[in-house]
Parts: structure tokens; sequence; C-alpha cells
């Protein structure tokens, strides 16, 4: 019996003769560079319109007074357990404060509850990640993962984008989790300039050159005349003597030519050496416990764990406290063999970590996303 469609069901253009892919992956009609899912075409999505006043920050606010300062966008809430001082509050707003964001647009806030319903779950991180492996670990936490193909640069093809509910917070089994999947061809970045545009630097003007001073011309002198006074007499004729003969010159030899030297073979220049591939840059580690915003008692401790990185000598895990200021300062920077970490003590506070891999010769990969942890 066939089902109608309903007010929600999304209408697509099937792709004609696309090969259906039982693992969950993709494929593509013959002809066509459409994404599949399921056999079925991911039909479009629409990215936010990052324009129009820039969002305040209600970060660590009350949730009321949160929806307040947010009255001129639409404010979607997102649970996530969190320690007890942090219930009710703000703890995480996607997109982040400052960003020209376009009135009436959604508003993620991520605010935290002191425990979940007993059918909620984590919803899993999929933002960057390849849309393939990000759908396929949405249905196996137990979401049902609802991919939308937007525009964006051709090197984000297959890449998510976007994803709604943020990862890390609690969602129930079952429900729909969206990821903005790029399909290339466009210029979609989700970069925000904020703040006026730097004004260009004045170029020095050029001092005149001073024209070069003509060097005075001297002026002409008298020739000397070296002829001797005219006296009053006249001057005695002296006989003209007879001019001797001159000798003879000899013949001087011709001098004997030198030969010409040999020109030296010029050498032939050294090739020089093939300078050496710069190393692969190495891909950031996927976070897996603790999940994002879990929280433990700090004499209990945490278990840090990660993705393995294929040429990875070693690992670099990153951790910060927050402070009383709000700023966040690093605590401890340890190196590590396995993709596993488990400090010595944690006190009480707010932290958040980062992993990235190490290769030979000390070069390291990609930072991973900060993941927040609570400790009470």
């Amino acid at each position: 019996m066939p089902v109608e469609a309903g007010p929600d069901t999304p209408v697509v253009d099937r792709p004609t003769r696309a090969p259906r892919d039982t693992s969950g992956g993709v494929t593509a009609a013959p002809g066509s560079a459409a994404l599949v899912w399921d056999g079925k075409a991911i039909p479009p999505g629409s990215m936010p319109r990052f324009e129009g006043p820039e969002m305040p920050n209600v970060l660590n606010q009350p949730t009321p007074r949160a929806r307040r300062a947010l009255g001129r966008w639409s404010v979607k809430l997102e649970p996530l357990l969190a320690m007890p001082d942090l219930v009710g509050r703000v703890i995480d707003q996607v997109p982040p404060p400052g960003t020209r964001y376009a009135q009436g647009q959604v508003v993620t806030l991520v605010v935290a509850v002191a425990k979940g319903a007993n059918d909620a779950d984590v919803v899993p991180l999929a933002r960057g990640h390849d849309w393939q492996e990000a759908c396929a670990e949405i249905r196996a936490s137990g979401f049902v993962p609802d991919p939308r193909s937007v525009s964006s640069a051709d090197d984000r093809r297959g890449r998510v984008l976007m994803q709604s509910p943020q990862p890390g917070t609690l969602a129930k089994q079952g429900s729909k989790v969206t990821v903005m999947v790029g399909r290339g061809s466009g210029a979609y970045s989700a970069e925000v300039v904020t703040g006026p545009a730097p004004e260009p630097t004045p170029e020095p003007t050029p001092e005149p050159t001073p024209e070069p001073t003509p060097e005075p011309t001297p002026e002409p002198t008298d020739p000397i005349d070296d002829a001797p006074p005219a006296g009053s007499g006249t001057a005695p004729i002296e006989p003209a003597a007879e001019p001797k003969p001159e000798p003879t010159p000899e013949p001087t030899p011709e001098p004997t030519p030198e030969p010409e030297p040999k020109p030296e073979p010029t050498p032939e220049p050294e090739p020089e050496p093939a300078p050496e591939p710069e190393p692969e840059l190495l891909a950031a580690p996927s976070l897996k416990t603790p999940p994002a915003g879990e929280s433990y008692p700090y004499k209990y401790g945490a278990d840090f764990s990660w993705t393995a990185i294929t040429g990875a000598t070693g690992y670099e895990l990153e951790l910060q406290e927050e402070q009383p200021s709000g700023a966040w300062a690093t605590v401890s920077t340890e190196r590590v063999v396995a993709p596993t970490y488990r400090p010595s003590k944690l006190k009480r506070g707010r932290y958040r970590w980062r992993v990235r891999a190490t290769g030979r010769g000390d070069t390291a990969g990609q930072w991973s996303d900060f993941r927040r942890l609570y400790m009470y």
C-alpha cells in the first residue's frame, strides 16, 4: 500500500539509474554530480545569513535573561549535562558572540541541565568530517541522519559544514540530526569578518632631489711670453757650427712572441640538490571520551581517548582551565604515545581539551576541536 506524503515529507528529484549503496555511502547517478544517501538524492538546504547586527554575549547567563538579550533572533535551546553550579545557564552559543547575524535567524543556546531523559543520548560530532562517515556515526548512535546539500567551496565538497543539534548535547533516540553537506561550485565560507576595514597606510612622499650647482668657469689668463726682451743694440753674428755626423743606430732585435696561454676549461656547475619534500600535515584526531560537556567527581578523574592517526609517532594533549575572568589558561601539555591519557589528578573546575598528532622530526599535525569537561 503506498504511503501518502505528509507536510514534513521532503520533495526531491530521484536520480535515474542510481545504484543503491547498502553501506549507507554516497553514489552518483550517471551524468550527475548529485550526492545520494540510501538511494535518494540529498535535498537542498539553506545556510544562515551572516549579516546584520552583532550578536551579544550571553555565555554563563541564566536562560531567561539570554532569551531577552537575543530577542531579535530566533532562539533554540539544546540541553547538556553539566556540573550543578552551571544548571540553568548558557554554556555555549552558536554562532559565537560578536558574529554579524541576520535578524530572525536561529541562534542555538546550549543550556546546562542536571540530568537528561531516559530515552535521550549524546549527539555525536559531525561538523568538519566526511559526510558519509558522519552519517554512519549518527546512525550508529541511535539517531536518524538528515543530510542537506548547500553551496560551498570546492575543497569543502563532501564535508559537513554545520549540524543541528549541536555535538555533545542531548537528544531523543530516533530523532533527526540535520547535517549541512557542501556540494561545491560555490563560495560559501563560515568565516565572519567583524569590525571596520583597516585604513590604508599612506605612501611616504618622496623628498625633492636638489639640482647640482654648476661649477664656475675659470677666466682665461694671458699667455706667458717666453721671448727675451729686445735690447737697444744688435747682437753679434756668430759663425754657424758645422753639424756633427749622427751615429748609425744598431738594429734592435725583435722580441720573440710568447706563446698564448691555453684557456682553462670552465668547470661545469654542480647540480643543486633537489629540495626535500615537505612532510604532509597529519590530520586532526577525533575525540572519543569524555563526551562533550560531561561532568565527573574530581576524586574519580577522567579518561581521555581519541582516534589513532596514520603516520603519527605520538600525540600531544593540551588541557586548559577556565579562570574567574572567563579566560582560558593552559594547565598542562602532555606528550603520549598511545591515543589515551588519564591525568593523575584533576581539581574542581571547568576544563577544555584538544589533541594533535606528532610525527617524525617533531612535526605536528592539526589540532582537534576543543571539548569541554566539568569536574565537581
